[in-house]
């Protein structure tokens, strides 16, 4: 059985991804847009940014820790990881002959649920 505090954490961390997943957006278009940078430096940008926003949020509101230096560390680690993990998924699709789409349907099932159980057990340990 999950527990509530599980449960808690789960939805908590999925509305601090809606938020990050908007400012990495809102960067990104608006760099482009508005000020005209290349898509490559607007998009690290936005990445920065969606991570920072995404760490701030889920330390102090899915995890309820303190954000320390050695805990951005490892938060920048798994989410870098998860990152891998996800253009993995979608070029292992391409390479296996299937449409890129399948790689991007797994990305969206497994790299959040990879992320979650990062940030619980490795960032902010001990977490629940």
């Amino acid at each position: 059985m999950v527990s509530a505090e599980t449960l808690r954490q789960v939805a908590t961390f999925v509305v601090c991804g809606v938020a990050s997943a908007g400012c990495y957006t809102t960067t990104l278009v608006g760099l482009v847009e508005l000020v005209g940078w290349p898509t490559w430096l607007a998009t690290t940008a936005g990445f920065a940014v969606g991570t920072w926003v995404s760490y701030v949020l889920n330390a102090r509101f899915t995890f309820r820790r303190a954000m320390e230096g050695r805990t951005l560390i490892r938060f920048t680690s798994v989410t870098l990881a998860g990152w891998g993990l996800n253009v993995g998924l979608v070029e292992g699709a391409g390479l296996l002959g299937l449409n890129y789409g399948f790689g991007v349907v797994a990305s969206l099932i497994i790299a959040p649920a990879f992320n979650f159980m990062g940030h619980r057990l490795v960032t902010f340990r001990g977490a629940g």
